[in-house]
């Protein structure tokens, strides 16, 4: 459920900093504290650094999500967990297909496949998609978010649905 719009966002900022980058696989340009414009991700071993980092926030906003009660700031939280997940699972994805070094490729894949499984868990948490649909279902918090968040709020109940989070 965390994802959809943002991760196609995410893929077309990870392209532009692509294309500023990079110029030919055989000509492949880093700069000294970042790879593909992400700081931090500048070795192989950077990949699962920051998969883990990304994995830790987001269980403890999940978390957080879970434990409180409906309000705007859940669609705060839920749109805080996808941005979290994606601007780690994106430029992996890209390093992925495109680094010229098979190291970094290999770690860039490892590293997508554990984050990209966690998030396939929050995808089908009931627990989650039962903080998500409070926030629909408690009028007195519903009628309060923006036309973004509303929109935001039933994209993502869908997606839980979708993949069965609801059964």
């Amino acid at each position: 459920a965390a994802g959809g719009g943002a991760a196609s966002e995410g893929v077309a900022r990870a392209m532009r900093r692509l294309r500023q980058h990079f110029v030919t696989r055989a000509t492949f340009v880093q700069t000294r504290r970042a790879t593909f414009g992400v700081h931090g991700l500048r070795t192989p071993e950077d990949c699962a650094r920051l998969a883990r980092e990304a994995t830790a926030k987001s269980d403890s906003l999940v978390d957080l999500i879970v434990r409180g009660l409906p309000s705007a700031t859940t669609v705060q939280m839920l749109d805080s967990l996808s941005a979290t997940l994606c601007s780690v699972l994106d430029p992996l994805e890209l390093a992925r297909s495109v680094h010229p070094s098979p190291a970094f490729v290999d770690a860039a894949d490892t590293a997508h496949q554990e984050l990209a499984g966690r998030m396939a868990e929050y995808n089908t948490d009931e627990r989650l998609y039962r903080a998500v649909r409070a926030v629909v279902d408690d009028e007195r918090v519903s009628t309060l978010l923006s036309h973004e968040q509303t929109r935001f709020v039933h994209t993502m109940i869908r997606e839980f649905e979708y993949d069965g989070a609801h059964l």
